[in-house]
């Protein structure tokens, strides 16, 4: 079971536990707010997290309805192991491995929020944005009316965005240049449509 907490340290503790401690108050833990533009969903995502030369697999459940974001990182028996909910600026986490992580998860939810929260994904009317956010600058571009890059630049953080042509991307790749892990996203089921 502990296998999911020590997968997840890597997702954004590796890059983080050194700097910033579970409870720091120095710890830059803004939530991002999710955008009024976002419907509701439900992705089931095969993660694979590199940091240095190690690599590890996990899957995980993200739902939207419409309020409450839930995050379910699943067990090699596809358990909940570890469950984050973010409804507004109320955040709770749980589950029987919640405690064996080394970092505040809030640090995940701004991953994902990163990448999937905080602006719609598809059926854009830009090429490049520049927009302020919780994390900081965000610089969008879009091909096509679906989003193709994102660079949070505060966190160093490249996101490069995969279609298909379905609702959701087919693949998400996340690069921290500063904290030198990556994210190779795999998109395993979709429902509802991210942005419409």
């Amino acid at each position: 079971m502990r296998i999911v907490a020590i997968t997840i340290l890597f997702l954004v503790g590796a890059g983080c536990a050194g700097t910033e401690k579970k409870n720091s108050p120095e710890a830059n833990l803004s939530l991002v707010a999710v955008s009024p533009d976002i419907a509701p969903f439900f992705i089931r995502q095969r993660v694979e997290i590199s940091y240095g030369e190690d690599t590890h697999l996990l899957d995980a459940v993200i739902e939207f309805d419409g309020t409450t974001v839930r995050t379910v990182f699943l067990d090699p028996a596809s358990r909940p192991a570890i469950v984050m909910e973010q409804a507004g600026n109320e955040f709770k986490a749980f589950g029987p491995q919640v405690d064996a992580l080394p970092f505040d998860p809030r640090w995940i939810m701004q991953v994902i929020g990163s990448a999937l929260l905080m602006s719609p994904l598809h059926q854009l009317e830009f090429e490049q944005e520049v927009r302020p956010s919780a994390l900081g600058v965000v610089r969008d571009t879009a091909v096509d009316g679906r989003l193709t890059t994102r660079f949070v630049e505060s966190h160093h953080t490249q996101i490069e965005y995969s279609w298909d042509g379905h609702a959701c991307p087919t693949s998400i790749k996340i690069e921290n240049s500063k904290q030198l892990y990556s994210l190779n996203i795999t998109t395993l089921q979709c429902g509802e449509d991210l942005n419409e």
